[in-house]
């Protein structure tokens, strides 16, 4: 039973470490890229109502630094459950964006995003390699 803990205890930190480097390269390669994205975003609204909203290209143009801060904090593990929770919602209503606007191809990518984050939050309890663990924060109080 003991090796079993173990082995949850480091495969947690290494799909946590796994996600969050994603979320971290993702978001710098897409933060790199700002200027193309925000012209795609003008140029292929093609009358669609959520693309054509400037609070909606606002939200889309600060996405890239959501994700990359995401990643920052699930790389060590600090304030765990606040992103895991922030994460869920933000890949939720992407997810639900995609869907209204016609985006197959980035829902695939957003449920996936929302499975790792959703494991991730119900197996907390395993997340003992962490900043979170080292500067006595529970999984509980927070």
């Amino acid at each position: 039973m003991l090796k079993f803990k173990v082995l949850m205890k480091l495969f947690y930190a290494g799909i946590r470490i796994f996600v969050g480097a994603q979320l971290m390269f993702a978001g710098y390669g897409e933060t790199v890229a700002l200027n193309e994205l925000s012209s795609n975003i003008v140029s292929t609204s093609g009358g669609n109502i959520l693309l054509e909203n400037n609070v909606f290209q606002a939200l889309l143009i600060c996405l890239p630094f959501i994700k990359f801060g995401l990643g920052l904090f699930l790389l060590p593990g600090f304030f765990t459950k606040p992103s895991l929770i922030a994460g869920l919602v933000l890949f939720g209503v992407l997810t639900l964006v995609m869907m209204i606007s016609g985006n197959s191809s980035e829902v695939i990518g957003n449920l996936f995003y929302l499975t790792f984050f959703a494991g991730l939050l119900k197996c907390l309890d395993y997340n003992n390699i962490s900043l979170d663990n080292k500067a006595n924060l529970t999984c509980r109080s927070l």
